[in-house]
């Protein structure tokens, strides 16, 4: 019996990077949203664009990985500074609710990771388990009547619950790489915190609201780095 756990445990290192083999994911740029705002408007140098993206939008930026999101409105925001002046844009000054980096990351979740992994572990368990039955129940048998029968049924209850860990691995492997990936887009694209805009710069972000907050009419608030009480207000119309 060691000597097929051990084939199995080595067949299982050998088949396992084909269960883990994870689909594509490439982070898409959001300059694309440029030419289609709904909302623009310049006042002392700085320009604000904005839209709200659709369905078909949404699902291409985040490669239609985001389905737990049917609820939530996405916003597009690009800031243009050709001012002299540096200027910060903040959440807190968008005067919107908005879902946070932590918010989506508990929203987004393809699958349960841990679910996945805790189902490896069962299935091993259930391995161990079934070899102790079967070694119990020859013992007590009368010596040499079932032994082949009890040796096929082990290997096969062996095969099929090293099969069913594997899978159980190969996905719960696949559902945190891709987390990982999506999460790190996300964070990369969301504006949940104070972002400095230099002169002469731009930047693109996302706003993320609750379809129940949401609404078109919202204003974005900017001030000079170096002085809060000089701030430029631009009321959103989308």
């Amino acid at each position: 019996m060691n000597k097929v756990n051990m084939g199995l445990f080595l067949a299982g290192l050998v088949l396992l990077p084909g269960c883990v083999r994870v689909p594509t994911y490439r982070s898409k740029p959001l300059h694309i949203f440029k030419n289609s705002c709904a909302y623009a408007s310049t006042h002392k140098g700085i320009t604000v664009s904005a839209k709200r993206l659709n369905r078909a939008e949404a699902s291409y930026i985040f490669d239609d990985r985001i389905k737990n999101l049917s609820d939530v409105e996405i916003v597009y925001l690009s800031v243009y500074n050709i001012n002299s002046c540096d200027y910060i844009i903040s959440p807190e000054e968008i005067n919107i609710p908005y879902l946070s980096y932590i918010d989506l990351v508990k929203k987004t979740k393809k699958t349960s990771s841990v679910g996945r992994l805790s189902g490896s572990v069962a299935a091993k368990v259930v391995s161990v388990g079934s070899g102790v039955a079967i070694n119990v129940l020859f013992m007590a048998a009368p010596m040499g009547l079932i032994v082949l029968p009890l040796a096929t049924v082990a290997a096969c209850v062996g095969v099929a619950s090293y099969i069913t860990s594997l899978a159980f691995l190969g996905g719960g492997i696949k559902s945190i790489v891709m987390n990982r990936r999506i999460h790190q887009d996300l964070q990369e694209k969301i504006i949940d915190k104070k972002i400095v805009i230099e002169s002469g710069e731009k930047y693109e972000g996302l706003i993320f609201v609750k379809s129940s907050d949401y609404r078109p009419d919202f204003a974005v608030t900017m001030h000079e780095k170096d002085n809060e009480a000089r701030a430029i207000t631009f009321d959103v119309n989308l």
